[in-house]
């Protein structure tokens, strides 16, 4: 009897929390996905954090967000991700606040479900059931949050100096050949 009731809140709460969590990583997903900038938008490299200089003149700040061909090493030109991104978390954020009373009170419903469908009663089935969707949420939003905002960050910034610097190599290449050919 014991046992097998434990079984089922364990089998349930890692069913019903491997869903929230997954739930919660793709609002994570949506809110941190790296913004863009243009050079000279957002930190100053660290060289100029380190000098106390500023990062770029002033005409470079003047540039608006994600529109200047030559981000370079210390930005990345924006992209769909990002704006899709951008649009879905103000979507989700003005229905939430809109919807939050609804939202409380669908998730004590659903939560007494889950917490029925594992064998509990009560009080105790609905804590239990709103206890696994929120810690999972709550987890899986951070864990991705995280992970978004660091990593993509660091994977976008270096693709942009290889990039650039292949557009380097190649352009001295180009150049060579075409002192090469005017020597000839």
């Amino acid at each position: 009897g014991g046992q097998v009731l434990g079984l089922k809140i364990l089998a349930t709460g890692i069913i019903v929390g491997s869903a929230a969590a997954v739930g919660g990583g793709v609002l994570g997903f949506l809110f941190g996905m790296p913004r863009t900038f243009a050079r000279g938008d957002g930190p100053p490299a660290p060289s100029a954090v380190a000098t106390g200089d500023e990062p770029e003149t002033a005409e470079a700040n003047s540039v608006p967000q994600g529109r200047r061909a030559d981000a370079g090493a210390d930005g990345w030109a924006n992209n769909n991700l990002v704006e899709v991104s951008d649009w879905l978390t103000k979507i989700v954020v003005g229905v939430g606040l809109v919807q939050l009373s609804e939202i409380i009170g669908w998730l004590g419903v659903v939560g007494r479900a889950i917490g029925e469908g594992a064998g509990l009663t009560g009080g105790l089935a609905q804590s239990v059931g709103v206890t696994i969707i929120v810690a999972n949420f709550g987890v899986g939003f951070l864990v991705t949050y995280i992970y978004s905002r660091t990593l993509l960050s660091l994977l976008f910034a270096s693709a942009s100096r290889q990039i650039e610097a292949e557009l380097r190599g190649r352009l001295v290449e180009i150049e060579k050949s075409q002192k090469e050919q005017a020597n000839a």
